[in-house]
């Protein structure tokens, strides 16, 4: 009797064990994406709601995730893309003054974009547009879950890519791959043992294919956009990743479709691209990086006379 009592004892302190962690990461999953809301809005109302527009300013509006906002760099706000690419259209064509007017967004889906665009042409009246997204659509149809497979399978496989998405799971996902990973190869590197490869450097496998469903989805959104903007005789410019193929190739074949410039930014994977372009998480740019995006985007520009001045070598600009 005793040996069941001790058992039923231990399995009942293993129920509220379990019981508290599935709590404790529910409640983080609600204070993540709470906050995420608060901090958009935040942004949405009182951070680019508050960007001054001069007069005889040349504005260019920068729609992104992420690597538009400056993830990676070591000061968002001076070393984005947008903001490096800024000082060199001013240093190479000083008789006009630019201004780059960046409302990237970390997380941000091509979803929100395409809402919250006709509201940003009205609020900034860009000149030109730079969008580069189409990175962060990465959930399934769950109609694709269904297709062909047993209710069983495809309600686990619903599980399993709930949790995946989830901003627990993410945040989990990204202190492994930046912090512990990182520290563990600097650890192992110290002590003589040099990686043949870095497998954390190329993410576009990061979801299965069946989870690829949006990526259709985000091509729908980016036609729209790129109408909406011919709607309002605005130019665009739709700019590539460092890292992300499949996104490259649905931006390569949007700006031949409809015939609009594309930035092409995309590394070879080398250990010198690697140090010399790519932050500590393996994905994002780093400074130099981003600066090497802005050269890009000023080439692409002057290519396609989208400025009024076509100036000579942007490398001498910092």
């Amino acid at each position: 009797m005793a040996f069941f009592h001790t058992l039923k004892t231990s399995f009942s302190t293993l129920i509220k064990i379990a019981g508290k962690i599935i709590l404790i990461l529910i409640l983080t999953e609600i204070v993540l994406g709470t906050t995420g809301i608060l901090l958009l809005t935040y942004y949405r109302h009182f951070v680019y709601s508050k960007i001054p527009l001069l007069k005889d300013e040349h504005r260019i509006l920068f729609i992104g995730e992420s690597t538009t906002c400056g993830d990676g760099s070591t000061n968002k706000q001076t070393d984005s893309y947008p903001a490096q690419l800024e000082r060199i259209l001013n240093s190479q064509t000083p008789r006009n003054r630019f201004r780059s007017i960046n409302i990237g967004f970390g997380g941000l889906t091509t979803e929100h974009m395409l809402r919250d665009l006709k509201e940003n042409i009205y609020r900034y009246k860009p000149d030109i547009v730079v969008i580069q997204a189409g990175f962060n659509n990465c959930s399934p149809s769950l109609f694709t879950l269904f297709k062909g497979q047993s209710l069983p399978a495809a309600w686990r496989k619903i599980v399993i890519m709930k949790l995946e998405m989830s901003r627990t799971y993410r945040l989990m996902k990204w202190a492994y791959e930046s912090v512990w990973k990182q520290c563990l190869l600097r650890y192992l590197q110290n002590r003589g043992f040099t990686p043949t490869s870095n497998p954390g450097f190329w993410v576009t496998d990061m979801y299965p294919e069946e989870y690829q469903i949006t990526k259709v989805e985000s091509e729908i959104h980016l036609c729209r956009m790129i109408e909406i903007l011919r709607e309002h005789n605005i130019p665009l410019v739709l700019c590539g990743y460092f890292i992300a193929e499949d996104e490259n190739i649905m931006l390569r074949r949007l700006s031949k479709t409809y015939a609009v410039p594309f930035c092409d930014n995309e590394l070879e994977d080398t250990p010198f691209n690697r140090k010399e372009y790519i932050s500590v998480d393996q994905f994002h740019p780093n400074t130099n990086g981003y600066f090497l995006i802005a050269q890009n985007l000023f080439k692409t520009l002057t290519d396609h006379h989208l400025i009024p001045e076509t100036p000579s070598d942007p490398s001498t600009a910092s």
